[in-house]
């Protein structure tokens, strides 16, 4: 349960105000993929989110072959994808599509929420939606349902 209402479209700055909005997208930087391209992303110093494309994400098992776990779409988060194994850089991202990144780096994100944490507050909620949604995608999907 949530006491933030949606007012952005990026999962991430969903529940931001225009102002709030304003500060943190002008930390973003924007980073493309050329469709099927397979890559690694710092997701101990940064948060990713989707601007435009579509995007993959798997590690490869004990036989080498890639296993998927889920994907996600425009102005959805991606760094939650490190939290279903320990060691992020056995993950890969696939381009699915064209795609464009807007990439949130952790210690800038620190500074502005060290002066003004209800921002902290309301992308913490968002990353916590987001978390779920995902957990309950990759659920569904190994259960089949």
């Amino acid at each position: 349960m949530n006491i933030f209402s949606r007012l952005q479209d990026n999962d991430l700055l969903k529940y931001l105000d225009e102002q709030e909005y304003r500060l943190v997208a002008a930390i973003a930087k924007e980073v493309r993929y050329k469709k099927n391209t397979v890559f690694h992303l710092a997701t101990e110093s940064n948060l990713y989110v989707i601007k435009q494309g579509k995007v993959a994400f798997f590690m490869y098992n004990h036989e080498n072959l890639p296993v998927f776990f889920d994907n996600v779409g425009a102005n959805e988060t991606i760094w939650e994808s490190a939290f279903f194994i320990q060691k992020s850089e056995n993950i890969h991202f696939h381009s699915m599509e064209d795609t464009q990144l807007l990439v949130y780096n952790k210690k800038d994100l620190e500074n502005i929420y060290a002066k003004e944490p209800i921002i902290h507050l309301k992308t913490q909620a968002a990353l916590n939606d987001s978390l779920c949604e995902k957990h309950i995608r990759l659920t569904q999907k190994l259960l089949g349902t």
